[in-house]
C-alpha cells in the first residue's frame, strides 16, 4: 500500500511540474498595469524611428492581460517591429517587445530571464488599431 500511494505521489508531482506557466504567472506585477505606451518601428528591429500612442482605456490593457493568460514558449528568431511599456502610478515598470508581422509575439525579461508569447487574435487587432492612432513623437 505504501509503494502505491508513492508512486501516485510522484506521478502527481510530475503532472503537476509539467503544466505550463502562463505569461502573468511568470510576472504577476502586470495585474497592476494602469496604462500602456506602445511604439511602432517604421522598420523592423530600428527602434529610432517609430510612432506610438498612449491608452489608459481600460479595453486595450484587459486585452493586453488576457494576452499574458497564454503559455510562455519557445524563443524565436523574429524580428521585434514594436515595444510596449506597461505603466502603473505613473512608473514603466516593464517594457514587451512584440511582432504582429508572420512571427506575431511578445517577449519580456524577469529577473534577466527572457519569456515569448503569442498574441491572441483580439490583441493583434487591437494593436493595428493602436497603429492606426500612433503618431511620430514632437
Amino acid at each position: 500500500m505504501r509503494m502505491k500511494y508513492c508512486c501516485f505521489l510522484i506521478v502527481l508531482l510530475a503532472a503537476a511540474s509539467c503544466e505550463q506557466r502562463t505569461a502573468v504567472d511568470v510576472m504577476p506585477e502586470m495585474r497592476e498595469t494602469d496604462s500602456i505606451e506602445v511604439l511602432f518601428f517604421d522598420k523592423p528591429e530600428d527602434q529610432r524611428n517609430f510612432t506610438y500612442v498612449s491608452s489608459t482605456e481600460k479595453q486595450h490593457i484587459e486585452l493586453l492581460l488576457e494576452n499574458f493568460q497564454h503559455p510562455v514558449r519557445d524563443s524565436n528568431d523574429c524580428a521585434k517591429t514594436g515595444k510596449i511599456y506597461c505603466h502603473k502610478k505613473g512608473q514603466i515598470f516593464n517594457t514587451i517587445y512584440f511582432s504582429v508581422d508572420s512571427c506575431k509575439f511578445m517577449r519580456f525579461i524577469v529577473n534577466g530571464e527572457l519569456y515569448y508569447t503569442g498574441i491572441t487574435y483580439k490583441w493583434g487587432m487591437a494593436l493595428k488599431d493602436l497603429k492606426q492612432l500612433a503618431r511620430k513623437p514632437e
